[in-house]
């Protein structure tokens, strides 16, 4: 929640002449257990982490 630090990064990035950075965010949540995504959002795997650079 601190715009400064991604833009503090995006500078000293192209400063160094770097051309891709990749920030991933996933937006899958399985269902592939028993036709549920019960344990996929009870255990936190595989779902949305919710980084505000991404949102």
């Amino acid at each position: 929640m601190q715009p400064t630090l991604f833009l503090d990064m995006a500078r000293s990035l192209e400063r160094a002449c770097f051309d891709y950075i990749l920030l991933e965010d996933s937006s899958y949540v399985g269902e592939s257990f028993n036709g549920s995504a019960e344990v996929y959002l009870k255990h936190g795997l595989s779902v949305p982490r919710q980084d505000p650079s991404v949102v």
